[in-house]
């Protein structure tokens, strides 16, 4: 990834994502990713069954800082497809380019909701939290015939990062600000005389560089198909009778164990066997508040097909049973600086943070004619 030596976070960025010093290997072994058997569900709730959906886990790997992957292959981040003859997106409002986050061909995903006619989907979004609902970046969906694309882009466009000037400009604002809030509250301990506001343009505007938690690395994906279970009931996707059920019975000794304690069957079922979360195709959305599915400009209730997560799951039951024995290495010997950044490889591999610990969800209308997308973002 090339990135603006100017910008106040390139250093701590470069050493945050850097994994020369780390056993690639290690973190990126085998070509396959398991989620351990849940305990049987429809044992106990039989009519589930019509109201399951298969959900894809892509299982994120970061690639190293001298590695790439090809343009022509389903990835997160890095260097997409792109007709050379096409312009690629810039926001209006920033005035910076958009970034790749995920790239879809048909022949890995034949699951995916593919418009007719075309076997390459790809998602951009201007890399700002500052659109969309819940301030999502705000995305957009290509659809495409790889086969028509013709001579390819060479050079993607990069946004800028915030610089040293900027950096100091914005901090010495807020610690204005927040000083005048503190006068204003308590003024005979914070007199607001000596507080003078620091220079700044008249109208600087929206910032007009990116934020490194909505600009993906470059990750390979490890797709794996399970099935997930409803668990929402205020989303009616979970009958309240059903929930009593689930309420009533005990744990099987044979089911994952948790990472967390759960006050109940139900909190288990609710956590580690209905709805996987992590980045994902399709099935059920793992709401991080209350379920709430966007609804298109024709008040059509929007489809779930993607979601973007800030971490992927490294202990407890929906952790990838190949990565069982490293997560512990890495998190015990965390203080050592390799351990540390293989931690965070293995946990934030796209390095994508969505507010605390949040997610990006794509909804997607396919009774409209033209296939309208959103992207809603929830965090705690």
């Amino acid at each position: 990834m090339e990135l603006d030596d100017e910008a106040e976070q390139v250093t701590w960025y470069r050493q945050l994502i850097d994994t020369s010093a780390l056993d690639v290997h290690a973190l990126d072994h085998g070509a396959t990713r398991t989620t351990a058997p849940r305990f049987d569900v429809l044992s106990l709730l039989p009519n589930l069954k019509e109201r399951t959906k298969t959900a894809i886990r892509l299982h994120p790997r970061r690639l190293a800082l001298d590695e790439s992957l090809p343009r022509d292959v389903s990835k997160i981040g890095g260097d997409f497809l792109w007709p050379a003859n096409e312009p690629w997106p810039t926001c209006e409002k920033h005035e910076i380019p958009w970034v790749g986050v995920l790239q879809l061909f048909q022949s890995d995903f034949p699951e995916f909701p593919f418009k007719p006619g075309t076997d390459l989907c790809q998602v951009l979004w201007c890399p700002t939290l500052e659109h969309g609902f819940g301030g999502a970046p705000e995305a957009v969906v290509r659809w495409r015939d790889s086969a028509s694309i013709g001579p390819v882009l060479e050079r993607t466009p990069r946004p800028r990062f915030q610089t040293h000037d900027e950096a100091a400009t914005q901090h010495a604002m807020h610690l204005y600000l927040q000083a005048r809030q503190m006068s204003e509250y308590r003024p005979p301990l914070f007199p607001a005389e000596p507080y003078a506001a620091p220079p700044r343009p008249k109208d600087p505007g929206p910032p007009k560089y990116a934020e490194t938690s909505c600009v993906p690395l470059a990750c390979r994906v490890f797709p794996e198909r399970i099935v997930e279970y409803p668990r929402d009931v205020l989303a009616g996707e979970l009958l309240e009778e059903e929930r009593t059920i689930l309420e009533s019975m005990s744990i099987p000794a044979d089911a994952p164990p948790s990472e967390w304690p759960h006050d109940s069957p139900f909190d288990y079922y609710y956590s580690e066997a209905s709805v996987a979360p992590g980045t994902k195709l399709l099935g059920y959305p793992a709401w991080v508040q209350a379920p709430e599915y966007p609804k298109c400009a024709r008040a059509h209730r929007m489809e779930h097909i993607i979601s973007f997560d800030s971490k992927e799951e490294t202990a407890g039951c929906w952790q990838a049973v190949e990565d069982r024995e490293l997560a512990p290495r890495f998190y015990e010997n965390r203080k050592d600086e390799p351990s540390r950044r293989a931690w965070y490889a293995l946990r934030e591999p796209t390095h994508l943070s969505f507010g605390d610990a949040g997610r990006n969800y794509v909804f997607l209308c396919r009774e409209c004619p033209d296939w309208p997308t959103v992207t809603f973002l929830q965090c705690s």
